[in-house]
């Protein structure tokens, strides 16, 4: 088994929690969970399309990535109507699953000097994002 194929196959073993930096622990999806989570998305994607809005996918939800979703998701049509939809992705691993569960929560995982950055993220949850993956 290579290093990487390790890493991946830990990562997906029973019993494995990701912990965020305040020690909330938080269960990783297995292998068999990723089909229903998929057939989800399907749904979602479908939806959306009929309304016409483009989807955007952010892979990884950190400091980059989780802030330019947010501000991707309050981008608004000319009737000030949410004009994207912003799917997070973020790597079932040990080391970051929990952000995902945070945000679904509402909660920001990243703390900026800027105070709109944590604002941002926190309104977007729910009203321009739908639940993350």
């Amino acid at each position: 088994m290579t290093q990487q194929n390790a890493k991946f196959s830990s990562a997906n073993s029973p019993n494995q929690f990701s912990v965020s930096p305040r020690g909330e622990k938080f269960t990783i999806p297995q292998r068999q969970d990723y089909s229903s989570k998929f057939q989800c998305l399907e749904k979602l994607g479908r939806s959306v399309r009929q309304q016409c809005k483009k989807i955007v996918a952010a892979m990884g939800v950190g400091l980059f990535g989780g802030v330019m979703a947010a501000i991707i998701a309050d981008i608004e049509d000319d009737s000030n109507r949410p004009s994207k939809f912003v799917i997070r992705c973020q790597r079932p691993s040990t080391r970051g699953y929990w952000k995902i569960l945070l945000l679904n929560r509402g909660k920001s995982i990243v703390k900026a000097e800027d105070p709109e950055v944590g604002e941002r993220m926190a309104r977007c949850v729910g009203r321009r994002f739908r639940r993350s993956v």
